[in-house]
């Protein structure tokens, strides 16, 4: 049987077998795998560790980064919050999946300034400072 043409992806995370939505979220909206609770960062990133979830050389691009830096327009449509790990994978750049508001990141033990929340990565940071909103 031949396999051309075909194409394979694989969701789980480098660390569990059992995928959470915040790796499966990297891997397919920016091509990577990466550990579990962690968004839109590469595996050298350990769930928590906000300082190497800074470090831009760790930091992925989604593919609605690329379709922004090609001149298209770009958003996300979901049915829960917008600070989720699922739909956060289009903009976030993470070390836990539940640093969703300040309040979290603070409840959590970590700091605001090394470990930004997520709610603030879509107001504040590219790609999600540039997403197109629509009302309904």
């Amino acid at each position: 049987m031949s396999h051309e043409g075909s194409a394979l992806r694989t969701t789980y995370c480098l660390n569990a077998q059992v995928a959470d939505s915040a790796c499966t979220a990297t891997a397919y909206l920016c091509g990577a795998k990466n550990n579990d609770y962690t968004i839109g960062v590469s595996g050298r990133v350990l769930p928590g560790d906000c300082k190497a979830a800074a470090e831009p050389a760790n930091q992925l691009d989604s593919l609605l980064a690329w379709a922004i830096e090609d001149g298209r327009s770009a958003g996300i449509v979901t049915t829960t919050r917008v600070t989720h790990a699922s739909p956060a994978g289009a903009y976030a750049h993470t070390s836990h999946r539940y640093y969703e508001s300040e309040q979290d990141v603070r409840e959590m033990g970590a700091d605001l300034e090394t470990c930004p929340d997520i709610a603030d990565q879509l107001i504040h940071s590219y790609p999600g400072n540039q997403f197109k909103v629509k009302p309904f």
